[in-house]
């Protein structure tokens, strides 16, 4: 079933198969009257009344409403233990035993840049990890470019802000894997990875972003800008 709250949407499996032709696509029903058939309507009935009933509970606790925390809801998902404060608590503790101190110490610093942009930024101490979405990483690598640094401290370069959000992307994968958050806020980003061969580095997995069009010049013109790094010797 597909659960559609403010144009966004996530579908809940009922675990059941039916035949396609027993779908009825104009009516939006099943048909058949086998016992089998029977079973799947009911279940369909269940599901629509814990979808509904599980929208009433977060109006009336007035609590964000979207379409992920309604599936949480039912899936039985207990939002109050995973917020993103939480997760990153969870990493930093229990994954810090599988990581070399070095690696954790940048770990620590991601953190630190991730509490400093709640506060600043969305004026709030700690997030529901089914509140995060494409517009919060965007939000977040966005603000570690502007940010101004503070005395002894230099600015956030380009690798500098991917690591951050590399890092996110790991302790965001382990929530996913845990089934501690429904949606993967990074499903709709496209990142851009880079690698060190000897001194020079290599872009992987690049999409333009854009395609432009100079109609203006009489023709139509579309590039691509494909470059590589030099580091000195």
């Amino acid at each position: 079933m597909r659960v559609t709250v403010n144009r966004k949407f996530v579908d809940i499996s009922l675990k059941r198969r039916i035949k396609i032709s027993s779908w009825n696509h104009e009516l939006q029903k099943l048909e058949g009257s086998d016992q089998e058939t029977k079973d799947i309507r009911e279940k369909i009935r269940q599901m629509g009344n814990e979808i509904n009933a599980a929208y009433d509970v977060l109006r009336y606790d007035k609590e964000l409403l979207s379409a992920d925390a309604i599936k949480a809801k039912i899936e039985g998902i207990d939002e109050e233990n995973t917020t993103l404060l939480w997760l990153m608590n969870y990493h930093n503790t229990e994954i810090k035993k599988l990581l070399e101190p070095g690696t954790m110490k940048n770990y620590f610093s991601t953190e630190r840049y991730i509490k400093e942009f709640l506060m600043n930024k969305k004026r709030r101490k700690d997030m529901y990890l089914s509140q995060l979405d494409y517009k919060f990483i965007i939000d977040f690598e966005i603000y570690l470019r502007q940010r101004e640094p503070n005395p002894g401290q230099r600015p956030c370069g380009n690798n500098t802000v991917m690591k951050h959000i590399e890092r996110l992307r790991k302790m965001i994968n382990i929530a996913l894997k845990n089934d501690w958050i429904v949606k993967d806020p990074f499903s709709a980003l496209n990142a851009i990875s880079l690698t060190k061969t000897g001194s020079v580095w290599n872009l992987r997995n690049w999409k333009p972003s854009k395609i432009w069009n100079w109609k203006e010049m009489g023709t139509k013109l579309c590039g691509i800008l494909l470059f590589s790094v030099v580091t000195p010797g």
